[in-house]
This record gives structure tokens, C-alpha cells and sequence, in this order.
């Protein structure tokens, strides 16, 4: 989610990754992620042109990874919750970057990092 660039997704796939969403509300992003798929030639990747929050109440699917990267000051994080009960599998990761010091409830850390700004790290289900 929050694809931007689509750097985290493409290095998915080119490590075989089985399939690969990539989730922006942002227009140019997702026509510069088109381009490269069709540059590359990839057939597992797969868009959705929309806000996170119409990604996660349309989508029935299940994902063994889930990237979450929203803007570090935004109200997004309040999905996590319904994220990982609903899309994340049960065996499943989640990645997340946010500000220092925000925790998330239902989630067990794995590994996390930090910069003088933000933290970044890897979660599973609690």
C-alpha cells in the first residue's frame, strides 16, 4: 500500500514473488508503475488505482506480505487492525514504517529499526 516509486514491489517479484499489488490514490505514480510493468515485462503484477482505506473494504484477498508505508503524520495507521485480521494471511508479515514510538496492539514484533525520525520493522499477527 502506498506504492510510490513501486521499489519494495518490483524487488518482490524480481525474487519470485507469486503476485504483487500495488496500491496508490496518486494518478502519475500509478501510470509510472504501469510503465514499468509493461517495460519489465512482468505478468504477476497486478493495480489498484484507488485510497487504502476502498483497498481494504473491497478487497477479499489474502496476502503472505503486505508493505505499509502511508504518510508518517496521517490518520492511516487506524487500519492496521482491519488490515492485518482481514488481508494478512495467517502465516503472513506485515512491514510497516511510521513515526518512533507508535506501537500497534495486535501485532508481534520480529525485527525493527529506527532513524532519528521514523521506525521501521516487521510484524506478524499477536
Amino acid at each position: 500500500m502506498f506504492a510510490g516509486s513501486g521499489s519494495l514491489g518490483f524487488e518482490s517479484l524480481s525474487r519470485n514473488a507469486s503476485c504483487c499489488v500495488f496500491v496508490d490514490k496518486q494518478k502519475e505514480t500509478i501510470i509510472n508503475i504501469e510503465k514499468n510493468i509493461k517495460n519489465l515485462e512482468l505478468k504477476h503484477a497486478e493495480i489498484f488505482l484507488g485510497d487504502a482505506n476502498d483497498f481494504v473494504a473491497k478487497t477479499q484477498r489474502q496476502f503472505d506480505i503486505i508493505f505499509f508505508d502511508p504518510p508518517y503524520d496521517s490518520n492511516l495507521y487506524n487500519l492496521i487492525p482491519d488490515i492485518t485480521e482481514r488481508l494478512l494471511s495467517e502465516q503472513g508479515i506485515i512491514y510497516i514504517e511510521s513515526k518512533k514510538n507508535r506501537s500497534f496492539e495486535n501485532l508481534k514484533t520480529l525485527k525493527l529499526k529506527s532513524t532519528k525520525t521514523l521506525e521501521y520493522g516487521i510484524y506478524e499477527k499477536k
